[in-house]
């Protein structure tokens, strides 16, 4: 059974002469334990399709469903409870909170299911990203490699079973961008987590085993 897959699955935007077909039927299979790159020129639909799949957003028709239960029948509550307990999500640029630590800002997934052992399980998954050292540091004092560390870290502490990431090296310099790229390998391999990642950079995307191509809302070959 396929992990993740979304079925015909279409979403636009605005309304009348204004409306923006941005997918345009789009089906598609996660594997467990894939590592998928999704590329594409600007306005392809890159983004809109990651949080459609994350159930971010919901489509306009289709369907995606996770280990084969469809998540259109979910009520907005437990949505919230499948991400908070299935997924991790890193963005471009990171949303971590400015007046939280990095410990806390690592522990706030596990600190809202009331967890604990929230600090204690933030504390290991800062260490083993190489990110302990700055347990006690606001996101204003780290840099922004630090910071990307730091968000994988809140992706990963609920244990999902996929991480998703939108242009996660968009913001950082070659050799961080490329530190980024090795985390996220070794986070496929440790963890066993599936890995689907928005990129436009092509460097990037040769160290996934799969490269998922949009053009113009659709998928390409």
């Amino acid at each position: 059974m396929n992990l993740l897959e979304c079925r015909e699955v279409k979403k636009s935007y605005g309304q009348g002469v204004s409306r923006t077909e941005v997918l345009k039927g789009i089906s598609l299979q996660i594997e467990k334990k894939e590592r998928s790159a999704i590329l594409g020129a600007s306005g392809a639909g890159k983004s809109t399709l990651l949080h459609i799949l994350s159930a971010l957003e919901k489509p306009d028709e289709g369907d995606v469903l996770f280990e084969g239960k469809s998540l259109k029948s979910l009520k907005d509550d437990q949505l919230s409870e499948f991400r908070n307990r299935s997924i991790g999500f890193v963005f471009q640029f990171h949303h971590l909170m400015p007046e939280f630590t990095a410990l806390e800002n690592a522990a706030m997934p596990l600190l809202m299911r009331g967890d604990a052992l929230a600090y204690d399980k933030a504390r290991h998954y800062l260490k083993k990203l190489g990110v302990d050292h700055r347990s006690d540091h606001r996101p204003s004092e780290m840099s922004g490699g630090e910071q990307q560390r730091v968000a994988v870290a809140r992706a990963l502490i609920t244990e999902p079973q996929i991480l998703f990431a939108d242009e996660p090296t968009g913001n950082l310099d070659h050799e961080n961008s490329q530190k980024l790229t090795d985390l996220l390998m070794k986070i496929n391999e440790e963890f066993s987590v599936a890995l689907v990642v928005v990129t436009h950079n092509e460097e990037v995307a040769k160290y996934f085993s799969r490269i998922i191509r949009l053009d113009d809302g659709r998928l390409q070959g």
